[in-house]
């Protein structure tokens, strides 16, 4: 009876292409997707159809946005939001060289930057929170730190493949899709600009005392 020996290497099996995928990949392209779709939650709040997805009237989600419309422009913190997800998850996608990784991690500080900016533009200037624009921030923020990290891939992972990128792409789609959607089946915002101002009654004491 002849025994058979296992001719591998050591080295034939260190040099095996790696089977996992760089989990921290996986986490930025899902940050970027729930950042996206939040993103165009905002977009449709600050649209006119406030309180749609984020609080209305005297909420922390209306003080928030009455700043931004005031300080930086109707859809301007929206829009910013929708196109540097966007952007993440295109560089992630497709920017896979050196010099992409660089463009990811640069578009990644940027995007930590402004998500500590606007939490603290929430915490000691509006006094206020909006939950969406905490889920961005928070999104902006971890995934900002991912993206920098990526610059050094980990020796034992590998590529995401395409069926990963085009996973990515529809999933970006629907972000985009799915809130507008909600959106048009939304009845119509009621136009409030011809309305007098509404002047709560006195209390009664003070009623009396007059």
């Amino acid at each position: 009876m002849t025994e058979t020996t296992n001719t591998t290497s050591p080295s034939e099996t260190s040099t095996a292409a790696p089977s996992r995928i760089d989990p921290r990949e996986i986490a930025l392209r899902l940050l970027a997707l729930a950042g996206l779709v939040t993103s165009v939650m905002l977009f449709t709040e600050y649209r006119g159809h406030a309180g749609l997805f984020c609080g209305g009237a005297g909420s922390g989600c209306d003080a928030v946005r009455l700043w931004s419309q005031r300080h930086l422009g109707a859809l301007t913190i929206p829009i910013a939001g929708v196109l540097y997800f966007a952007g993440v998850l295109a560089l992630a996608a497709f920017a896979r060289d050196a010099k992409g990784r660089k463009l990811l991690a640069a578009a990644g500080a940027v995007g930590f930057a402004a998500g500590v900016m606007f939490l603290g533009i929430q915490s000691f200037v509006i006094h206020a929170f909006c939950k969406l624009c905490i889920v961005v921030d928070v999104a902006s923020i971890v995934g900002g730190a991912l993206a920098v990290t990526l610059l050094e891939p980990k020796a034992a992972t590998r590529e995401p493949t395409r069926r990963m990128n085009l996973a990515t792409g529809g999933a970006a789609a629907a972000a985009l899709a799915i809130p507008l959607v909600v959106m048009g089946f939304a009845p119509e915002p009621e136009d409030v600009s011809h309305r007098e101002p509404v002047i709560e009654p006195l209390p009664a004491v003070v009623q009396q005392e007059q």
